[in-house]
């Protein structure tokens, strides 16, 4: 199981804040937004994450690396310009070779995803939303 973060967003919404940081590494509780989601995958057993990245794509690959401080494996892709929900994942598809989370990267949330991935699994989902 894999997971794609759509993590390509301006955040205008979070202006100023957003100005020279893109929104997925604001800091919430002295903590870049985007470690949450990490943690509720790691969590879950989601070992290897793409970023599906276009605003300041740099500052957050070197926030990340290639995910081994955080026990995963993260790869990047990058939009030239934003292509939106369905664009993202359409540009990550050949990084998508098996079943996939797909997150917001700008929800916060509390969800055991471990017990999302199981009701899936159960019904034998083609899709789970």
């Amino acid at each position: 199981m894999k997971a794609l973060i759509l993590a390509g967003g301006k955040g205008v919404e979070l202006l100023p804040l957003t100005f020279h940081l893109p929104k997925p590494v604001v800091m919430v509780g002295n903590i870049p937004f985007l470690f949450y989601q990490l943690d509720i995958l790691k969590k879950a057993g989601i070992k290897e994450v793409i970023l599906s990245l276009s605003y300041q794509p740099r500052k957050i690959t070197e926030q990340l690396g290639d995910g081994s401080n955080f026990g995963m494996v993260i790869r990047y892709t990058t939009e030239p310009v934003p292509l939106g929900t369905v664009g993202a994942v359409k540009n990550a598809a050949h990084l998508l070779d098996q079943s996939t989370v797909v997150l917001n990267g700008d929800i916060l949330t509390a969800i055991d995803l471990r017990k999302v991935i199981e009701r899936h699994h159960q019904k034998k989902a083609l899709l789970t939303m």
